[in-house]
């Protein structure tokens, strides 16, 4: 009695997986799987709400679709074997390979990019409590007779509400720092301690005075 030809039964062109979609291109699909997470890379992560969860869903989307690449690769392998097409074996595995690579690559450079992101949305909100301080600095000067404060605390609450915390030392870090003197009329102003130091690579930085304004690094 013959055995059955299992092989056969398992390339038949009703085998299950060899009706999935684009079974017999997954290069095509893990391109267009890469060129989703490019751009959700690549995609401006704007301050508010909506743009970093179309950043995080389009990545997502892109994430999901290598993994199903490195399925079907997997699948096409397994075939061109029983079918002994070597070419196609080979181009399997290289697309798998890709699509390995790809699967950890993108989350490493996306939390990177993130992380960066977030590091300079910090050190603008902190610019921006030094913007904020010397208005409320020149707006006491005036009615002063041109006098600065001798210290921030006298701002409150006329000229504003509280002082400002950093947002990466969550705390107020300008108090401190903040010096004033008298004929001629200036003073200082600057962010306390090395919280921004992956941004500006020395401490005591960003500062702000009346003469320069903003100085950033």
């Amino acid at each position: 009695m013959e055995k059955p030809d299992l092989s056969a039964a398992f390339i038949s062109q009703n085998y299950w997986f060899e009706k999935i979609p684009f079974y017999r291109k997954p290069w095509l699909t893990l391109l267009v799987c890469i060129l989703f997470c490019a751009f959700s890379l690549f995609l401006p992560n704007y301050d508010n709400n909506i743009f970093p969860i179309v950043n995080l869903l389009i990545g997502a989307m892109g994430m999901l679709g290598i993994i199903y690449v490195m399925g079907v690769s997997l699948m096409v392998c397994i075939s061109s074997v029983i079918k002994k097409d070597i070419r196609n074996v080979i181009r399997s595995i290289g697309v798998g390979i890709l699509a390995f690579l790809a699967f950890f690559l993108f989350p490493f450079l996306y939390s990177t990019g993130s992380l960066r992101t977030w590091r300079q949305n910090r050190l603008q909100a902190c610019e921006k409590n030094l913007r904020n301080l010397s208005v409320a600095l020149e707006m006491y000067s005036c009615e002063n007779m041109g006098r600065y404060p001798t210290s921030l605390a006298s701002l409150k609450p006329q000229y504003i509400k509280e002082i400002p915390t950093c947002p990466a030392a969550k705390k107020d870090t300008y108090s401190g720092s903040y010096l004033s003197q008298a004929r001629p009329d200036i003073y200082t102003l600057y962010c306390k301690g090395t919280y921004h130091r992956r941004q500006v690579k020395r401490p005591d930085y960003p500062r702000y005075d009346s003469i320069s304004g903003l100085i950033e690094k």
